[in-house]
């Protein structure tokens, strides 16, 4: 396996399980402007549709049936509500255009009155998300979403349904429909899959695999200016998911919640840092790189003020912490104290309805350098620890 794949392994078997549809698109509802409509094609009574209904404001919630029995074949057709498909939330139910890219694929049924997304939504609906529950149906759904793909929705496919051996190339095809147009393409953890290679790692290694279309000004929308200026391009689109399933087992001061302390092991969901080492007495740490970059995941206990803690092992390629910078979703925080062993940055808040909840730790060293003679590795700074600790 290569790293990357490690990675992704190690989140699966933590979550017993992969990112299932519902957990992306909640992360994604999260960013959503107000009054956002979404556009979803479910698998009727599933987990799904029902975590839908029960987040989503019926006035911006557009439930379309898919029926499994017809994924061999073709996904069966969009039809008006008085034709007796119980299609929910059509508010455009006279519309009879007959439109020459159908969604989802024509299905011989004399009753049924085929349209696309772009019939349905494109001029009466400000779409900003569109989720399909079974991946065969995307690349259908998506040709008849053309002009609705201009409003910039961000876009959920799930692969739970679809065949391992299928998966890989039923992405490549939703990556032919959306190309020309300004997307970038996320696993269900949201780090990129920007190339091919990547794309079939992620869909193996991850059971019920996700796939997220996001518009790259959306990703980007989600970082500080000071770290777009440092990030590279691929670097941008990098927005994991917090899984609340791998922070209970955290330790933590369970007595007055006052601290909480998380060690730099392969457990750790993180992006842009290298696999974990180990010295003979146990000691722990991991080596930030290749590139500038790195992000991991980090467990709030309780709401209030508090401060972050990053033990250092080797400074590498800083100085000490006035050179390198550290964001608490998206948020910038100051070092107040620093030495050979660390540094504390902060205080910041959260807020009662974030809590519990994961934070998403920015950081961004100076350029890294190769290891050693004999390790090809690009490293930049060497965690051991990060600990919140209660602000008084």
């Amino acid at each position: 396996m290569t790293p990357s794949a490690t990675l992704y392994a190690i989140l699966s078997l933590q979550r017993g399980g992969g990112p299932t549809a519902w957990e992306s698109c909640e992360a994604l509802l999260r960013w959503l402007a107000p009054g956002s409509d979404v556009i979803a094609a479910t698998l009727p009574g599933s987990y799904l549709e029902r975590r839908l209904q029960g987040r989503i404001d019926a006035a911006h919630l557009f439930l379309h049936p898919l029926r499994a029995r017809d994924r061999a074949v073709a996904a069966p057709p969009l039809q008006r509500a008085d034709d007796g498909a119980g299609v929910l939330g059509d508010r455009d139910c006279d519309v009879r255009t007959a439109p020459s890219l159908p969604w989802p694929a024509p299905v011989a049924r004399a009753a049924g009155r085929i349209r696309t997304l772009d019939t349905l939504y494109a001029g009466t609906h400000r779409a900003g998300l569109i989720v399909v529950e079974d991946a065969a149906a995307a690349p259908s759904i998506l040709a008849g979403a053309g002009a609705l793909l201009h409003q910039a929705p961000a876009i959920v496919v799930c692969f739970a349904s679809t065949p391992l051996a299928d998966r890989a190339a039923v992405w490549e095809r939703c990556v032919e429909r959306l190309e020309g147009r300004d997307y970038a393409w996320f696993d269900g953890l949201l780090l990129p899959c920007a190339t091919a290679e990547r794309r079939t790692e992620a869909v193996t290694v991850c059971a019920n695999a996700v796939a997220c279309a996001l518009p790259r000004a959306f990703a980007a929308a989600r970082l500080a200016p000071e770290m777009l200026q440092a990030a590279t391009p691929e670097e941008l689109s990098v927005a994991a998911v917090a899984w609340n399933d791998w922070a209970a087992p955290v330790p933590r001061d369970r007595a007055r919640d006052a601290q909480l302390a998380v060690t730099f092991d392969d457990a750790l969901p993180a992006y842009g840092l290298h696999p974990a080492e180990t010295d003979p007495s146990g000691h722990c740490w991991r080596w930030t790189g290749p590139s500038a970059h790195a992000r991991f995941l980090l467990p709030v206990v309780a709401a209030g003020r508090w401060y972050l803690r990053l033990e250092v092992f080797n400074w590498g390629v800083a100085a000490n912490a006035s050179e390198i910078r550290v964001f608490v979703d998206g948020r910038a925080l100051a070092s107040d104290q620093h030495g050979p062993g660390g540094a504390r940055f902060g205080s910041f808040t959260v807020a009662a309805q974030d809590a519990p909840g994961v934070l998403t730790v920015d950081v961004i060293t100076p350029p890294t350098r190769r290891a050693s003679e004999d390790d090809p590795r690009r490293i930049g700074v060497n965690f051991s620890r990060c600990i919140l600790e209660r602000a008084a």
